[in-house]
């Protein structure tokens, strides 16, 4: 696993030589100096020296099903073929790639990441690809001290009922807009720092198109179909590339997100609403990759669309895995906002496992141990009933008190 400048760093004069195309040079500086909110993870066969007795340029793990198609096809579909599948291609040395934004916001302060985009590549016999991007999307989250990992389901329904003209007019506009902010901020970082590499239009080009196709699956009658949009994704690249950030960190100013949707009437949303017709025709085309999630923790979650401000319009069923479990008795709603005198998340003497309780949950006699602990946590430890912790009954449910 390795950053995608870090792939282009350690694969660069292979890349330049195969695609012709200007992939930095010895003189520039490649792998990343900086970090924006968004961050572009690859998972990479980086293969060194030889293989079965052979120099790894001359080694292809192409499948073999594939050779014996490479055999019986012409020069043009033999060279599709090979680009496609084999190591010459340094692009296919990425078997999976990983998407992931920071999306904290002033309407959901605490600390979120979102998964834009997670890939194994369909050009690969390598198994259990994205379940090791997942676990590791969790890993870096979690390391990174977040609450909650978070992600969209894509889907080409969701979106229908709230496309129209007069919108795609003013996304016109704004992108043209954008486009020459963009290009006046790419000149001025040419300017001022010659010696790191960014990416020019062509190499741009040529990793979207790259990442795009790896992305490709085939449907029951065999037509290719792609999950991911090729703009969308061009776009999550020059984000990581240039280092975007919504927030202004330093002066510890939260980006204001986007905005909070309600539903008007949860029992008979609209067909654009989260709920509505749309939403669930979408759902149904990914009932599969909702599995998928599902069996690695997350779990559809309609406020991450209407309230955590982090997401577009559009009605993608959205889910959820949260890295800092939420006390029994105590909501979501407990966690963003808690009373006055309640202790902060993750604050002194923080351990997995525990959790603040609020004082007007503490029974008598144990105001001088506020923490609250899972029984397994209690009994792995060996604590004595009693003398080490205290066990009360608070609506029906077991709570367990113990000195830290």
């Amino acid at each position: 696993m390795m950053t995608l400048r870090s792939f282009i760093c350690r694969w660069r004069e292979e890349l330049c030589d195969y695609y012709g195309e200007d992939f930095g040079s010895e003189d520039s500086l490649i792998w990343d100096r900086e970090f924006g909110d968004t961050m572009v993870w690859v998972i990479v066969d980086n293969g060194l020296g030889r293989c079965d007795g052979k120099p790894v340029d001359c080694f292809d793990p192409i499948p073999d099903d594939i050779k014996k198609k490479i055999k019986k096809a012409g020069k043009w579909r033999r060279d599709k073929l090979r680009h496609k599948w084999s190591y010459k291609n340094p692009m296919n040395r990425v078997h999976g790639y990983l998407v992931m934004t920071e999306v904290t916001n002033k309407l959901h302060p605490k600390r979120t990441f979102a998964i834009d985009a997670v890939c194994s590549s369909f050009y690969s016999k390598a198994k259990g690809i994205g379940s090791d991007l997942i676990d590791f999307a969790k890993m870096f989250s979690e390391e990174m001290g977040a609450y909650d990992l978070v992600l969209e389901v894509a889907n080409e329904y969701s979106g229908v009922a709230i496309e129209s003209d007069s919108d795609e007019e003013e996304s016109d506009e704004e992108e043209s807009d954008e486009e020459s902010d963009s290009e006046d901020s790419w000149d001025e970082m040419d300017l001022e720092e010659e010696d790191v590499w960014y990416p020019d239009e062509g190499v741009m080009d040529t990793i979207t198109e790259e990442f795009w196709k790896k992305c490709m699956r085939l449907d029951h009658r065999g037509n290719p179909v792609y999950n991911l949009d090729r703009e969308y994704l061009s776009d999550l690249l020059d984000q990581y590339f240039k280092c975007e950030k919504h927030s202004d960190y330093e002066d510890g100013e939260l980006w204001s997100g986007t905005e909070k949707r309600e539903i008007q009437d949860l029992d008979d949303p609209k067909e654009g609403e989260y709920g509505g017709y749309w939403y669930r025709e979408g759902k149904k085309s990914q009932k599969r990759l909702m599995k998928f999630y599902e069996m690695h923790g997350f779990k559809e979650d309609s406020s991450v669309h209407t309230d955590w401000c982090c997401f577009s319009n559009v009605p993608y069923p959205t889910m959820r895995f949260t890295l800092k479990e939420m006390p029994q008795g105590q909501t979501q709603e407990m966690r963003d906002n808690p009373p006055k005198g309640a202790r902060d998340w993750g604050g002194k003497d923080w351990k997995p496992g525990s959790f603040v309780i609020y004082k007007g949950e503490i029974p008598e006699g144990c105001e001088k141990h506020p923490w609250n602990h899972r029984e397994e946590d209690i009994v792995n430890r060996g604590l004595v009933e009693g003398k080490d912790y205290t066990v009360w009954k608070n609506n029906r449910i077991s709570k367990f008190c113990i000195g830290m």
